[in-house]
C-alpha cells in the first residue's frame, strides 16, 4: 500500500496484493466517492499509458465492477462511442485496445419519432453545444428563445 498522494482535483493511493495485481484508488470532492482503477487489467493499463486522471478525467465508475465480466466474454458488443465518452473504459476505442478481436462497433442509430423536438445543434468550429439536456436541445423552446429574438 502507498501513502495516500495529492494530485490536481483529487487523491490517489495505490494497492499492491500479494499476487501481483495493482488496484488504484481515485477520490475527488465532486464524485465525493472513491473509484477503483485496475492498473494491471487491460482497461487499467490503456489508462495509464494515456496519462490517466490527468488526460481522462477522474474515473466514474469502478472498473473492476465490470472488468472481469467484459475480459470472459467471447466477443463485446458496443456502440460507436466519441473521444470523450464517459466512463473511459467504456468507450469504443477503449474498448477495441483494451480487447483486440474481440470487440464489433455498430454505428449510431437514430429514431427522429423517438423524441422529435430533441435535436443535436451543432456549430461548425466548436462542434456540439451543450445545454441543460446535454448536448440535446428541444425544438420548441429553441423556437420560442428564436421568435423572442426577432421581436
Amino acid at each position: 500500500m502507498s501513502a495516500e498522494t495529492d494530485i490536481p482535483g483529487g487523491a490517489l493511493q495505490r494497492f499492491k496484493l500479494a499476487s501481483g495485481g495493482q488496484y488504484s484508488f481515485y477520490w475527488t470532492p465532486q464524485l465525493r466517492r472513491t473509484h477503483i482503477v485496475r492498473e494491471h487489467g487491460a482497461i487499467g493499463k490503456y489508462f495509464l499509458a494515456g496519462g490517466g486522471s490527468v488526460t481522462y478525467g477522474f474515473p466514474t465508475e469502478d472498473e473492476a465492477a465490470y472488468a472481469e465480466v467484459i475480459s470472459d466474454a467471447d466477443l463485446i458488443l458496443a456502440q460507436a462511442t466519441a473521444d470523450n465518452f464517459r466512463p473511459r473504459y467504456l468507450a469504443s476505442d477503449a474498448l477495441r485496445v483494451a480487447h483486440s478481436g474481440r470487440v464489433l462497433i455498430w454505428p449510431n442509430l437514430f429514431y427522429a419519432g423517438q423524441q422529435a423536438n430533441l435535436k443535436y445543434l451543432t456549430h461548425a468550429t466548436l462542434g456540439r453545444l451543450e445545454g441543460p439536456l446535454d448536448v440535446y436541445h428541444d425544438c420548441e423552446i429553441l423556437r420560442a428563445w428564436y421568435m423572442d429574438r426577432l421581436k
